[in-house]
């Protein structure tokens, strides 16, 4: 008799013990329909550890809907209840969602998370602001995977995940957000040049070029990746990869300016002089005003000067010197126009002005001379 007194005590207890926890969610539920969210959050958090209650959709729902009203809350006490309250959300309706087997709230549950994504978008954009990169990148994280949830790419949350992690210095993390958007066409080549600049920085040459090419090869006229593969070529001296690389890129777009320009700096380096002039002409056929080639095709004539210049200095010979000193005067004259227009779209360019101080010496141009060389010594 005694056994079965026992039995019975134990069925009770375990019943009120459920029932305890059913209280208390429903407790839970009536505090968050006021609005007190301690409260609410106090009585909801034991519900999602009793066995009875845990595997209960309404707990997690609840909870949701609690965690969500702190991500929202304006009230101090409120909205420091925790510190990632956009995640637990996430996490508790995610988690209603699996255990509602005939998906009797799943619009309710779905409509939810739609809430949810926007408070992570937002979480993330704060967090970031306040330099909480490792918070930044969860919450940019979760607003994507939740757009997709919803049927929704959500391109700049993946990017911005991407650059979080990037300030956090976590970097595996980083790349994989990149990587995503780049295959989603982000950004275009600006940002595969962004990455191929990140794997340069950690001096990771292999990565930083297999960036590039994977770059080039999608957007091959763009104009950031260009310059960075043709640094890369000229600082290790490849100029017949480059060469054979923007002559191919330029097949497939010829009236790109940059491709033409980049071009000519190549020819300059292999000393196939005609062909650099060549190509910085087409670079201005393309934009007249483009400022690069203004200053390269200047600087060409210049430099090709200076050299005839130096050259007559070394003759003894007057009627040689003489002719060999009109011809670098000719080069100054022709290099000027191209160097002048230069100085027009950047008139604070140092170098510009360098080179025209020096041509005006050259030619004998006094007035302008002195006028350059008091713009330059800041008088």
């Amino acid at each position: 008799m005694k056994h079965s007194v026992l039995s019975v005590l134990l069925i009770v207890g375990v019943s009120f013990g459920a029932w305890a926890q059913g209280a208390k969610r429903t407790t839970a539920f009536n505090y968050m329909r006021e609005a007190k969210l301690d409260k609410a959050l106090e009585n909801i958090e034991p519900t999602i550890e009793h066995p009875k209650t845990m595997q209960d959709e309404k707990t997690w729902r609840y909870r949701g809907q609690i965690f969500s009203m702190i991500a929202g809350a304006e009230e101090e006490e409120y909205k420091n209840l925790h510190p990632e309250p956009v995640l637990e959300a996430a996490k508790s309706y995610k988690k209603a969602m699996e255990l509602d087997s005939r998906d009797s709230y799943k619009t309710e549950n779905m409509m939810a998370l739609a809430t949810v994504q926007a408070q992570a978008s937002f979480y993330g954009g704060t967090r970031f602001t306040e330099n909480q990169y490792k918070s930044a990148y969860q919450n940019f994280k979760l607003a994507a995977e939740l757009a997709e949830m919803l049927g929704v790419i959500d391109t700049v949350s993946i990017f911005n995940s991407g650059l979080a992690a990037e300030r956090a210095e976590m970097i595996p993390e980083a790349l994989e957000q990149y990587q995503q958007a780049m295959d989603l066409g982000y950004m275009e080549g600006r940002l595969f040049a962004m990455v191929a600049q990140l794997h340069e920085s950690r001096g990771e040459t292999d990565k930083f070029m297999e960036v590039i090419r994977a770059g080039r090869a999608a957007y091959p006229g763009d104009g950031d990746l260009i310059k960075l593969e043709l640094n890369y070529y000229l600082l290790n001296e490849k100029y017949e990869e480059a060469e054979s690389s923007l002559k191919l890129a330029l097949e497939k777009d010829p009236n790109d300016k940059m491709l033409h320009f980049a071009l000519g700096v190549v020819y300059e380096n292999l000393e196939k002089k005609d062909l650099a002039e060549g190509a910085y002409k087409s670079a201005l056929v393309v934009d007249e005003n483009f400022h690069d080639a203004l200053y390269n095709l200047g600087a060409y004539y210049f430099n090709q000067a200076v050299e005839l210049n130096k050259a007559a200095n070394e003759i003894s010979d007057m009627k040689k010197y003489n002719a060999m000193r009109e011809e670098a005067i000719g080069l100054f004259r022709k290099a000027e126009p191209f160097l002048d227009r230069a100085r027009a779209i950047e008139p604070d360019n140092r170098a510009t002005l360098a080179s025209l101080r020096q041509l005006y010496a050259f030619t004998s141009q006094t007035e302008k001379y002195e006028a350059i060389k008091k713009e330059m010594d800041g008088e």
